[in-house]
């Protein structure tokens, strides 16, 4: 079969200088011109945070490439995280006035208001968990599942159910590749306790379960850097049960500066704005590259990736 090729990436919005300028342009270029056939854009988008003329600045900057191939997006801190005047409004349908706040989280109202309601008004995604916020889709031979880091995914809450029936689900002889991604990192070396302490809480609520039904690929954002793992389980390098953990939080927001926790798993780590581009190449093996922001193509790291079923 011929390779399918796509462009992720994470924290775009419309500032820092030119830098969400030249991701568009870099992954404009993909769709038109290197046949990626499809974006995933995995939270924190547009940085509007209650101001709706960024929402149209960010529009107009990647409908040059977004009107050509499916654009696939999560929900992130910036568009939804609030601390007050959700009940009876928060689209994703959870009851609270303020938005998941668990003892070991440090979620605020990053939204700025918005309470994750432009982003459902503005995006469609498929109708088979909850709106924008957890969902799934195949593309090619590639199954997808999209989660909400800002919302409970311990066992027994909606979205755990839904994500343990999803991947109970997953037909591996027809969709032999299976990613999972949300916006906050379950796995990140840079030294924000805060963020560090999240990341640990979100180990202990379904790690376990993307082990179990041996996912390929974890893809995150929300450190504004990028990251690429050792495959990973229980904090340490482990090649036969872990998973690949990948940051790609470099889409355009202002980079990180951060000291690091020295983890065994850390392949390659970079504090430079770029996209990710990933070509399934068969049922048996994925490459992986990092293109940084510098000029078109500049592939500054790459890896290849085998399938936890058929490699």
């Amino acid at each position: 079969p011929r390779p399918s090729q796509f462009v992720v990436y994470a924290d775009m919005g419309t500032y820092s200088g030119s830098a969400a300028v030249t991701t568009a342009a870099i992954s404009e270029a993909e769709v038109t011109t290197n046949n990626a056939r499809m974006v995933h854009h995995i939270g924190d988008i547009s940085y509007a945070r209650g101001y709706a003329v960024t929402w149209e600045a960010w529009f107009d900057l990647i409908s040059p490439y977004s009107g050509l191939a499916p654009y696939m997006i999560g929900i992130g801190n910036h568009e939804y995280d609030h601390t007050s005047g959700g009940a009876g409004k928060d689209p994703s349908g959870i009851d609270t006035d303020g938005s998941f706040s668990p003892s070991w989280g440090n979620f605020g109202d990053d939204g700025g208001g918005e309470c994750g309601v432009p982003m459902d008004r503005r995006f469609t995604m498929p109708s088979n968990g909850n709106g924008i916020f957890w969902y799934e889709f195949s593309f090619a031979n590639t199954h997808t599942i999209m989660l909400s880091s800002e919302h409970d995914c311990s066992e027994g809450s909606d979205q755990y159910v839904w994500l343990e029936a999803a991947l109970k689900a997953v037909d591996r002889s027809v969709t032999p590749w299976l990613l999972v991604e949300f916006h906050r990192p379950m796995y990140n070396n840079e030294a924000y306790l805060g963020d560090y302490d999240v990341a640990v809480g979100m180990q202990a609520e379904f790690e376990e379960l993307l082990v179990e039904y041996k996912v390929d690929l974890v893809l995150a954002g929300h450190y504004h850097s990028y990251l690429r793992s050792s495959r990973i389980y229980k904090d340490k390098t482990d090649e036969t049960n872990g998973i690949y953990h990948y940051t790609i939080g470099s889409a355009g927001a202002s980079l990180d500066t951060a000291t690091l926790y020295p983890k065994d798993w850390v392949e390659y780590f970079s504090e430079e704005w770029g996209i990710g581009r990933i070509t399934v190449a068969n049922r048996t093996h994925m490459k992986w590259e990092f293109m940084q922001n510098t000029k078109e193509d500049a592939v500054v790291d790459s890896a290849w990736i085998t399938n936890k079923i058929y490699g």
